[in-house]
């Protein structure tokens, strides 16, 4: 799935420069530091584990509980939840606020599905076992531009802009209407060796193994993003019931 940093200009958007999620994002110095500065990444001790033989967290640190993580201090929690701002991941591709980070999701069809991201959010787990390390889940909300759409007039490929996937979109009108939010999923394990973070699981097997306490973390971030007020046309509608005011 390749990624672009457009810029919105009348009614299109031209594509800036293409960018990887798990190389250019996850995979940077940036994002490492990002996660030690909520908790270092750490092995369990030789022998050790922070979750048992059949899944069961064990107490990570006194007190039981990360800052940050859903289990409210009733029962141990192995990890935390953990929101990275789509403004900071633009600061580190040097692109600007407004720009917009597109995804291209069927990159292989002549149709097009394009789609923004518009939040980032992970679960974080610092220590696994001694032989596993430290991983973590993440979490994309997209807003979709385009679904499974023909390209007509307007829209342009492949992009003039150097070092890009020739499948890239170079430029791809305005949507005429707010679209709707999904969620992708991947994940990302620590290599202790360059401190960085590498990101696993492409291909058609892209998402992670979720266990309840980061279910419990995602399903209540997706939540809180379906039913925020005053939500475009669409969103929430499953959750809430809500009845369209005949924009749609």
């Amino acid at each position: 799935m390749p990624f672009g940093v457009y810029e919105r200009v009348g009614s299109s958007y031209s594509l800036k420069k293409c960018f990887s999620l798990a190389t250019d994002v996850f995979h940077t110095a940036d994002f490492s530091g990002f996660l030690n500065g909520l908790v270092p990444p750490c092995r369990a001790p030789a022998g050790g584990r922070c979750i048992d033989d059949q899944g069961w967290p064990i107490t990570p640190i006194p007190g039981g509980c990360y800052k940050g993580s859903f289990c409210r201090g009733t029962r141990p929690s192995p990890g935390l939840c953990w929101p990275l701002p789509v403004s900071t991941v633009k600061g580190w591709l040097g692109a600007s606020p407004t720009d917009a980070l597109v995804a291209n999701i069927t990159p292989k069809l002549k149709t097009a599905q394009l789609a923004e991201i518009v939040g980032i959010w992970g679960y974080y787990y610092p220590c696994w076992t001694s032989d596993v390390g430290p991983w973590t889940a993440i979490m994309l909300k997209l807003k979709m531009l385009w679904v499974d759409t023909i390209p007509g007039s307007g829209w342009i490929r492949p992009p003039t802009v150097p070092n890009c996937n020739p499948k890239m979109w170079d430029k791809f009108p305005v949507p005429p209407k707010p679209g709707r939010s999904t969620f992708e999923f991947f994940y990302a394990t620590y290599d202790d060796d360059s401190a960085i973070w590498q990101m696993q699981g492409h291909g058609l097997y892209n998402a992670p193994i979720l266990y309840p306490d980061a279910l419990d973390c995602f399903f209540r971030i997706i939540c809180q993003e379906l039913k925020k007020d005053p939500s475009d046309c669409g969103e929430g509608l499953d959750l809430c019931k809500c009845v369209c005011n005949g924009s749609c």
